[in-house]
């Protein structure tokens, strides 16, 4: 109980990740924090060799945060915070796309797309609202620019959360108007996004039980 206001690690000025000297101190004169810490980062690696591939960036039908997605594809540490649907790092030319496919009734007509999927191996997804292929973020994920990795949830009640679907391919990309909240045309870009591998069965039904 002594350590809980204790960093467990810190980031040196070489931007290494060390142990901090209070519980570097206490792993190695304590032996029965060291059996703890020991069992810890044991059961903690144990846990996740089972549930994650460690051959790939993201496991399929697994669930990721922003922060997660944007930490794994190496990005700047807060730049997960400016992730609104999607976002184009050119750092690491990667672009994952959040997807929500039931809108809640609070969302605003200019944000309520119609993405959806269509089948085990392609969603119907759209751009954000006022965007065309002139557009240069859209233009490169809708010609493959990009790598482009796609994250969804059913809805708002399931949090931070989103299932990871696929890496995916864009095609049949082409300018389509939505309506705003006035009733108002405005530009917006859809296109298909075909996975890798089809979504498991499991996933696929989940999603579009509720959907129907």
């Amino acid at each position: 109980s002594g350590f809980k206001s204790e960093a467990l690690v810190f980031e040196s000025a070489q931007g290494k990740f060390e142990l901090s000297k209070t519980i570097a101190e206490a792993y190695m004169n304590l032996p029965e924090f060291k059996s703890h810490l020991d069992d810890l980062i044991k059961t903690g690696l144990l846990i996740n060799f089972d549930r994650y591939r460690v051959d790939v960036l993201f496991t399929v039908g697994r669930q990721y945060s922003r922060k997660d997605v944007s930490r794994l594809l190496n990005w700047q540490s807060n730049m997960y915070s400016t992730i609104y649907g999607y976002r184009l790092d050119p750092e690491t030319n990667s672009c994952p796309l959040f997807v929500t496919l039931e809108k809640s009734e609070e969302v605003s007509a200019s944000t309520a797309y119609g993405d959806s999927l269509i089948d085990p191996q392609n969603m119907l997804w759209f751009t954000k609202s006022n965007r065309t292929l002139s557009s240069k973020v859209e233009a490169d994920i809708a010609n493959n620019l990009v790598d482009i990795y796609v994250f969804a949830k059913k809805n708002d009640a399931e949090g931070s959360g989103h299932y990871f679907l696929g890496k995916a391919k864009a095609s049949n990309a082409e300018n389509s108007t939505m309506f705003d909240g006035n009733a108002k045309q405005i530009p917006v870009v859809k296109m298909n996004l075909r996975f890798e591998e089809p979504v498991q069965a499991a996933l696929f039904d989940y999603f579009h039980s509720s959907l129907d």
